[in-house]
């Protein structure tokens, strides 16, 4: 046993901290975040930038086979072959691209940011949780998510009553609590 844990202890540490990367870290990020922004950020920002990514990669292994060996369809095989398996690390490890992304921005304090909701209840409904769905004067929606309502929801709010929430923008300009939102 003691031979086996010699012999292995390097990919048994990094398994080990790969699975607590995939399991634990990348998923918690999202605590800090309505389910909104995340996919604003992931649709305008992470997947063109993986795109281009991976596009860079192949034109890159294009180019340097195409001078190495002057041979086009030697280029064109490493091209489609590096860019086959970007698009394969790039898109299975979306989520731990998104991940390290939501907590770098989390890392860097741009500003603060109150956004305003108004409370509204489904009409001739109790005023319960879950008949309650905040409506953001800036973007002009009602919110369904679990998250923000949990945060707002309070017995005493009222049809039409006004409550503001604190926000910080970090580096990429998502909006973050400071402490994780309960998702019940």
């Amino acid at each position: 046993m003691k031979s086996f844990l010699q012999k292995y202890k390097w990919t048994i540490i990094y398994w080990l901290v790969f699975s607590a990367i995939v399991l634990y870290f990348a998923p918690r990020q999202h605590d800090y975040y309505l389910e909104g922004d995340i996919k604003n950020f992931k649709s305008t920002y992470l997947v063109p930038f993986l795109l281009g990514t991976g596009v860079a990669l192949s034109l890159m292994s294009l180019i340097f086979v195409l001078k190495k060996t002057k041979s086009i369809r030697q280029a064109g095989v490493a091209f489609l072959s590096v860019g086959v398996t970007a698009a394969f690390y790039l898109f299975i490890f979306q989520d731990l691209f998104l991940g390290a992304s939501l907590f770098i921005n989390r890392q860097i304090k741009r500003n603060s940011i109150q956004r305003i909701y108004v409370v509204n209840y489904l009409a001739g409904t109790d005023k319960t949780k879950d008949n309650f769905f905040p409506y953001d004067l800036l973007t002009k929606h009602s919110s369904s998510d679990r998250k923000l309502i949990n945060k707002l929801y309070n017995q005493a709010l009222k049809q039409n009553d006004t409550v503001i929430l604190q926000f910080n923008k970090g580096l990429f300009g998502i909006a973050y609590q400071t402490k994780p939102f309960v998702d019940e």
